[in-house]
């Protein structure tokens, strides 16, 4: 990951985004779908836009939605590289240990 620009995720379905956000605090450019818990934890431009992948479409439908999405897909990390500028990391700072232990902290004490 440290000698990686960019941590891509395709993901149709993800817990936590954990594997993505290790390849970003490693110094990576994110880029991920349009859906999932993505939306809150990267700015538009780290995302590309995805569709539904639901159970009510058929196969024609789905395959289709997925043939779009990896064009979208494409066209973002085509730009991303004829940018020649450094890509951008993002700061997950704010998900740290050491920036959420007093808020756990404040939290439990509370509790007690």
């Amino acid at each position: 990951l440290h000698q990686s620009d960019v941590v891509l995720s395709t993901a149709l379905h993800d817990f936590q985004g954990l594997s993505v956000l290790e390849g970003v605090i490693s110094g990576c450019s994110p880029l991920v779908p349009d859906r999932l818990a993505y939306t809150e934890l990267f700015v538009a431009h780290e995302r590309y836009s995805s569709f539904s992948h639901g159970v009510d479409i058929d196969n024609a439908a789905r395959l289709n939605n997925e043939a779009l999405a990896a064009k979208k897909l494409f066209d973002k990390l085509y730009h991303l590289f004829q940018s020649q500028k450094a890509l951008p990391s993002s700061d997950m700072s704010h998900l740290s240990w050491s920036s959420l232990s007093p808020k756990y902290q404040a939290l439990f004490d509370e509790l007690t």
